[in-house]
This record gives C-alpha cells, structure tokens and sequence, in this order.
C-alpha cells in the first residue's frame, strides 16, 4: 500500500517540475506563448492566398495551430519553429497524430536560427543567394560589433 502512495506522489513532483519548467522556460529565453485565436489563423491564411503549392513557416508556432491548419485545410507544406521544448514535444507527437508527417516539419529553434538564413527578406530565394545573404549579413554583424566601442551604461550609476 505504502509502495502505491510513495509512486503516486512520485508522479506528482514529476509533473509539477514539468509544469514549473513549461511555465519558466519562456521567461528564461524571452518568448512568451501567447496563443493566436483559430479564427485569426484562418484569416491570416485566407489573406495570405495560401495554396498547394506555397510553404507556410511560423516562427514561435507554440502549439502548432498555424502550421496544421495550414497543412489540412489549404494543403500547403508548413514549417514551424518553437523554442519551447515542451511546445516543441507537442507539435512533434500532433504532426503524428494528425497524419501530416508527409507536410509538416517542426523544427526546435534557437538564437541561432538567424544564423542560417531564415529572414523575411530571403522568402522566394534560392539557397545559394540565401548564403550569399547570410555571409554578407555575419560579415556586417561582425563588423558592427568591432565598431561599437561603448559599453553598455549602469543606469544607477550612470556610467
């Protein structure tokens, strides 16, 4: 009986650590869930003319409602992008669920995901002008960084 109380309770810490941690981790990296309205996701679609032949990227897709209704409603191919790895975990085991495996692709981001040439600007290219533009986007980033001397200022102390 006792063994029966004490996994209970081991079940019990275990999910309250997960919540903890899905409740923290977006305060840790800066990216709040905040969840877009179903009716809204279908108007953005709607205005966007998505189709068969378009892919739909959602950065930050949280739970993923964008790029499923992307996928099952207009057959477009969508790519979503989530730093939450709990969020992340979701949209994997819905993708499976739903059968859209064939048309949906969640990829854990990061600070990094700049880095490899997934800007606004970049949509309609071709990877080796993506590159070229990554390359050149690095080079000016590093040399910003060379240029900038002032540190940031104590706001209390004023220097």
């Amino acid at each position: 009986m006792w063994i029966i109380v004490v996994w209970i309770m081991i079940v019990f810490i275990i999910l309250g650590l997960i919540l903890v941690i899905s409740i923290s981790w977006p305060i840790f990296v800066g990216a709040p869930w905040v969840p877009t309205s179903m009716k809204l996701v279908q108007k953005m679609l709607e205005m966007a003319e998505v189709g068969p032949e378009d892919v739909v990227y959602d950065l930050g897709c949280g739970d993923g409602r964008t790029v499923f209704m992307a996928a099952r409603v207009y057959k477009a191919r969508a790519v979503g992008i989530e730093i939450d790895p709990l969020r992340y975990l979701w949209c994997q085991m819905m993708v499976t669920l739903l059968g859209l495996r064939k048309r949906v692709t969640i990829k854990y981001g990061n600070r990094h995901f700049w880095s490899r040439g997934y800007y606004v600007s970049t949509v309609g290219l071709n990877e080796a002008t993506i590159a070229k533009y990554v390359r050149e986007q690095e080079k000016h980033d590093q040399m910003m960084d060379r240029i900038s001397t002032k540190e940031a200022e104590d706001p209390f102390r004023g220097s």
